[in-house]
């Protein structure tokens, strides 16, 4: 049996499903695999009413939340003390037999990368963003802590989201393997036929046709003035901003015709998109460019027109989509977009979509993390 000990940088319980959860959980999904997931940990007076153990219902995974005892996680001897205290409350969960793999998403945790590595278990580092880019983006009252990369020095290897961090951890790490994100195969299966989907009842309210974006509001990385551009170059669409932010995310005067609709569970976005008209992309490149938007493989799935910005996944991707470089090629973007979907080309590109889901990625990644396990044994 082989075993992926995954130490979440969020939590399972967390509305927003991404690849920190869904690939564990793809992983756990294949023959003769399971999964420890490691939430990270809430402070012990901040304990949310969840189980601090827990057993997935369909899948082979164990969801483990060990709790923080001590405070000021930022200064390095207590977040040691933290670490290898989340690191006694889990290892008991799985042994070491050869067959399993630890792998950490959070830059933070390069104490466990140690202690894992000492204890025998092959430790990888899950790199899926550059938080550098983000900062360089933000404006004076908004700021958000960049973390060193200390853990690339601590660990055996690194699985890269994109090809830009790939070539970086190349340059620190032997062992490098790229692995894109992803859509997962249920969100897949539920978009096969849009029109049996009910829709969401607060589209009621607004016309079609519409255009959905899904995900932050955060000015940092999102490119609102390519979305005002689009909505006054398309005053009869209804743009809907499906996602969270505060009042500094959003312009203080946007166009009527687009809407603040706010954060939706994960489980309710394949009945936002079956009803959409447009998909809308707006990642600032010179942000983002590190990252791979996971929305994009959504948006695939549901086999929906994409208006996009030059991000370098999109470009890739450039077949399917509408790509506009400034507000003004964006708007065109949408408008030729809007504009150019029938029922076979949606049928393609949902097949395309279907070559990019978490079940494969989670094949890719078990044969690349163990085959690599055995041949450094050998």
């Amino acid at each position: 049996m082989r075993t992926l000990v995954y130490f979440c940088k969020n939590s399972w319980w967390d509305d927003r499903k991404a690849r920190k959860v869904l690939l564990p959980l793809a992983f756990a999904g294949l023959e003769d695999c399971r999964t420890v997931l490691v939430n990270a940990p809430p402070a012990a007076w901040r304990l949310e009413n969840r189980p601090l153990a827990w057993h997935h219902p369909d899948a082979a995974m164990n969801v483990l939340t060990p709790v923080r005892r001590l405070p000021g996680q930022r200064l390095r001897p207590i977040r040691y003390l933290n670490q290898r205290s989340r690191w006694s409350m889990v290892s008991s969960c799985f042994r070491q037999d050869g067959n399993t793999v630890v792998v950490l998403s959070d830059p933070e945790d390069e104490y466990i990368a140690c202690i894992a590595r000492r204890a025998g278990y092959p430790c990888w580092f899950d790199w899926t963003e550059r938080w550098d880019l983000y900062q360089k983006s933000f404006s004076t009252d908004m700021k958000m802590p960049v973390y060193r990369m200390d853990i690339l020095n601590k660990v055996d290897g690194v699985i890269a989201v994109s090809r830009e961090l790939e070539k970086e951890a190349a340059r620190r790490v032997e062992a490098v393997f790229h692995l894109p994100n992803a859509v997962s195969d249920e969100f897949l299966a539920r978009l096969r036929e849009p029109e049996s989907i009910a829709k969401p009842a607060e589209y009621a309210r607004i016309p079609e046709p519409r255009a959905v974006h899904i995900g932050s509001y955060n000015p940092a990385w999102i490119d609102w003035p390519a979305l005002v551009a689009a909505a006054g170059r398309l005053p009869q669409v209804s743009f809907c901003m499906i996602g969270g932010g505060n009042d500094q995310s959003v312009p203080t005067k946007l166009p009527s015709n687009v809407f603040l609709l706010g954060r939706r569970p994960y489980e309710e976005l394949p009945s936002y998109l079956a009803h959409a008209d447009l998909c809308l992309l707006l990642y600032r490149p010179s942000a983002t460019s590190a990252g791979d938007p996971t929305k994009l493989y959504e948006y695939l799935a549901a086999g929906r027109p994409i208006a996009s910005t030059p991000h370098p996944r999109a470009m890739e991707m450039r077949q399917w989509l509408h790509i506009g470089s400034s507000p003004e090629e964006y708007a065109e973007a949408a408008f030729m977009a809007l504009n150019a979907c029938d029922r076979a080309r949606a049928d393609a590109v949902r097949a395309f979509a279907a070559g990019h889901t978490w079940s494969r990625r989670a094949a890719l990644l078990r044969d690349t993390l163990f085959e690599q396990d055995r041949n450094e044994n050998e």
